[in-house]
């Protein structure tokens, strides 16, 4: 799926030659290193609170825009998320699954070959499967939900609709 409007993605911006949202694990290097989603409209000028090493630029930021499943378009101005302050997740926490670990790590297989980069990251936590994506509109969950039952997988959306009061 993709969303319909704009959407707030909160994760390291790399830049090391094309700036990229890196919504997922981070490696810990000097610089830092990841995998993400290419950025159009990113201008280092205007923001604060990054930093450099030789050509390559970083920084932690909540950027919003929009996202055509290839390149997240930036539309706002990017907050540095030292200074972002989220809206509280609503719903209740989710409750312990009963899958066992072997069961969900072949899910989590299943998952990486089907969704390849638009999967960030899919770990077992608690009996159930957390995987995070791109983007989910509920579409995905609906889709696991049908496949392998409610509750032994939990989609994870990295990129949320901006909700307009």
């Amino acid at each position: 799926p993709l969303p319909a409007g704009e959407v707030l993605g909160q994760g390291l911006v790399l830049d090391a030659g094309v700036p990229v949202l890196c919504l997922g694990p981070v490696a810990e290097s000097m610089p830092p290193q990841c995998g993400g989603i290419a950025l159009a409209g990113w201008d280092w000028s205007a923001v604060d609170g990054w930093e450099q090493q030789a050509s390559t630029r970083w920084g932690s930021y909540a950027v919003q825009g929009t996202w055509d499943g290839e390149t997240f378009t930036v539309t706002g101005d990017p907050v540095s998320l030292a200074l972002y302050d989220p809206a509280p997740l609503g719903g209740p926490a989710p409750q312990p699954g009963t899958t066992d670990v072997a069961e969900l790590e072949r899910i989590a297989g299943v998952l990486r070959d089907a969704l390849g980069d638009r999967l960030v990251s899919a770990a077992p936590v608690d009996g159930r499967l957390d995987a995070t994506v791109v983007f989910d509109d509920g579409t995905l969950q609906e889709h696991v939900d049908g496949v392998y039952g409610a509750g032994v997988v939990r989609v994870l959306s990295a990129l949320q609709p901006i909700q307009v009061p």
